[in-house]
């Protein structure tokens, strides 16, 4: 099946990996997910600032896309959309402004607006939300998850799980895989078909997106024209699908 078929909190396999949604953009489909496991524990930074566009994790992040989940399944690669990442601070600051990934980890602000549907886990899990920046007086504290689901900073240097952020196209195939009530178990099953549904998906979507995204990835910047009106993902004050900050995103990236 496909993941457009799924709603906000519906879980799924993809890449042998256990996923749920966050959030569906209403203006395109496009759906933002997170894994259910974390991927291993690491720091923000642990000999510099918190910069979230200048963060080792970030190279950790599109090592772990690259050498296993496209591994694992290389037509997931078509179906992998960029995110806009907005950088404001806790306390408003946007003196960081934005970048552009293709995988990555909830703002705050995303955490927040998506919390109903995210589990409190046994170990805090890092944000890439400053707390502040320089011009507000540290740029070494940096936002996480408590294992009760609270909001917290600490120093770049402080270890915590990290979840993957995915921003996919709706016509992503998928399997979908109904969690236990504990969030610790799943059926075999399910990965079975998985593997089988999605070694076997070819379509038309696949070359047209094939093409779409050979030329996104020849450079960041030639990404801003199709996500004018394309966007996955942002950070606002009142609707995370609010179209009127993102001039101000849009230029602070060129």
């Amino acid at each position: 099946m496909e993941i457009k078929h799924l709603q906000p909190g519906d879980t799924f396999i993809l890449a042998n990996e256990r996923w749920h949604i966050l959030a569906i953009n209403p203006l395109n489909s496009h759906v933002l997910v997170e894994s259910i496991e974390s991927i291993f524990s690491g720091c923000f930074n642990n000999s510099g600032n918190n910069i979230w566009s200048t963060s080792p994790l970030t190279a950790q992040l599109e090592d772990y896309l690259n050498t296993v989940l496209l591994q694992r399944e290389p037509s997931l690669d078509h179906f992998i959309l960029p995110m806009i990442r907005d950088l404001t601070a806790l306390d408003g600051r946007v003196d960081y402004g934005s970048c552009v990934n293709m995988i990555t980890l909830l703002t705050a602000q995303e955490y927040m607006h998506c919390k109903k549907d995210i589990k409190n886990t046994s170990f805090a899990r890092l944000l890439i939300t400053p707390c502040t920046t320089a011009e507000g007086g540290s740029d070494v504290d940096v936002t996480y998850v408590t294992t009760e689901g609270d909001i917290a900073c600490a120093d770049v240097d402080s270890r915590f799980m990290i979840h993957p952020v995915l921003c996919l196209h709706p016509d992503t195939p998928i399997v979908e895989c109904r969690l236990d009530e504990d969030a610790e178990s799943f059926d075999s099953e399910c990965i079975l078909r998985c593997l089988n549904e999605i070694s076997t998906h070819v379509g038309k979507e696949s070359v047209v997106m094939e093409k779409e995204k050979n030329a996104q990835r020849v450079n960041p910047q030639t990404h801003i024209a199709a996500i004018d009106k394309d966007i996955c993902m942002q950070r606002t004050g009142d609707s995370l699908w609010e179209l009127e900050r993102y001039a101000n995103l849009r230029g602070s990236i060129q």
